[in-house]
């Protein structure tokens, strides 16, 4: 990625966008932008608080409220009822598993009859999230709740509650991201999802790189709210992506 980087600086690029492979190599992206006096604009990967100093704007979603999102929803399908609980986790360390099993745990917290019994890294991968679920579910079979990181492994998931014989009725099963291929799930297995709108940060991060290369003043933080996706919403969010991309394409036509 640096190399790429030091390309673009050569190529005497007016702005970066970025979305850093993880939040450790900020630092570095940012001495070589601030060395050639260009503004590095952050999309998705949150850098780490000493290192926005060499960030001109962040642009992404606060991930604890996802995470956030995705227990409330338990909570208000439970309707009471007790309940045990597993976590897949994303990689271990990154800013967005660490937030979103946070979210998830500061509300669980407030209702003791729901216990995370398991949580096991899954590495944002569909085979890994069905490889772990399997073992988990065969080592657990009263787990009826199962909190992903995100929806790739959420879908992984629940074709391994299939492969077992579990029923749709026996597990809650939620993610994070709204892919399309999560979309075509709800309610075929998977409960609910969390929309992140990757097009919206796109556009923001492309309006922050344009008016930091003017020299305009911008906001050193963007947050871009999360919202809560369950069955009966599927075909509204779908429309809703479907626009939003279409207004993005419009929208970069214009710089």
């Amino acid at each position: 990625m640096l190399n790429d980087i030091e390309n673009f600086i050569d190529s005497k690029v007016d702005a970066l966008i970025v979305m850093p492979t993880d939040q450790k190599i900020v630092k570095a992206i940012g001495l070589k932008a601030k060395k050639a006096k260009v503004p590095l604009i952050v999309v998705t990967v949150k850098p780490n608080e000493e290192d926005m100093q060499y960030v001109a704007s962040y642009v992404g979603s606060e991930e604890i409220k996802s995470g956030e999102m995705q227990s409330e929803f338990i909570i208000n399908s439970l309707n009471g009822k007790p309940a045990k609980a597993m976590i897949l986790l994303g990689p271990l360390g990154l800013e967005a598993q660490i937030k979103r099993t946070e979210g998830n745990k500061k509300i669980f917290a407030q209702y003791p009859e729901i216990k995370v019994v398991a949580e096991q890294e899954a590495k944002w991968d569909r085979s890994k999230g069905m490889e772990v679920t399997e073992n988990l579910l065969s080592a657990h079979r009263d787990i009826n709740v199962i909190l992903s990181n995100n929806d790739e492994m959420a879908i992984g998931a629940l074709l391994a509650a299939k492969k077992l014989g579990f029923k749709d009725k026996d597990l809650l099963i939620v993610g994070i991201d709204a892919t399309p291929d999560a979309l075509s799930y709800l309610g075929k297995g998977l409960d609910a999802t969390v929309y992140q709108s990757a097009s919206e940060q796109g556009r923001l991060s492309a309006e922050m790189a344009y008016k930091a290369a003017l020299g305009e003043k911008i906001p050193k933080y963007n947050w871009i709210p999360f919202e809560l996706v369950t069955p009966d919403m599927k075909e509204n969010i779908s429309i809703n992506i479907r626009s939003k991309l279409t207004a993005l394409s419009h929208h970069n036509d214009d710089f």
